[in-house]
């Protein structure tokens, strides 16, 4: 009796085990650990501004456009809490003569790839790449004058690894039971 309940506890323990390394990141939308309070704004040479109102399916990015005739960037930034895609959908629109004045970008840790610049003003498109934890990731608009309009972004279909929360919840549970049986054997074997 005494082996089949030993062998029961290492089978429940290897089961949750399993289950808590094979679970994937969950998915999420502006919400959670990619709430819009959770993000950075970073504006250089630039006066461009977030819309979060249709948080949590989409946020909308604007470029700069302070008079300044000086190149400036804004950014949207946040940092991935786990690995895994990131994917989106963007719709582009500006007021300057072409997307070209106000191109739009991903970056993660500073480095930034084009996504559309092209000579019309307008444009729409998925974007998908892969992030590690702690990745600081996010978008651009770039203006290269600061006027004759905006550029702007709209961002949605959003998805971001985020935590599991089995993964957390099933090893915490794991843990937990596996002292509750080393003090149950302990005590078993004082009052031996």
């Amino acid at each position: 009796m005494k082996l089949a309940k030993q062998l029961g506890v290492a089978t429940a323990g290897i089961a949750l085990s399993f289950t808590a390394i094979g679970a994937k990141p969950a998915d999420a939308a502006f919400v959670g650990v990619y709430d819009p309070n959770k993000w950075t704004l970073i504006n250089r040479e630039a006066d461009g501004f977030v819309d979060t109102s249709g948080s949590p399916e989409q946020i909308q990015l604007f470029s700069g456009d302070n008079g300044s005739t000086n190149f400036g960037t804004t950014d949207y930034l946040v940092k991935a809490p786990v690995a895994g895609a990131v994917t989106f959908k963007w719709d582009y629109a500006t007021e300057d003569d072409y997307a070209f004045y106000d191109a739009f970008s991903f970056v993660k840790n500073g480095s930034v790839q084009d996504i559309f610049f092209d000579i019309t003003q307008s444009g729409q498109g998925t974007f998908t790449t892969t992030l590690a934890q702690g990745d600081v990731f996010g978008f651009r608009l770039e203006t290269l004058d600061n006027i004759a309009g905006r550029g702007n972004v709209t961002i949605s279909n959003f998805s971001a690894p985020v935590p599991e929360p089995f993964t957390v919840g099933g090893s915490l549970v794991a843990c937990g039971f596996g002292l509750w049986m080393k003090r149950k054997q302990a005590a078993s074997q004082k009052a031996s």
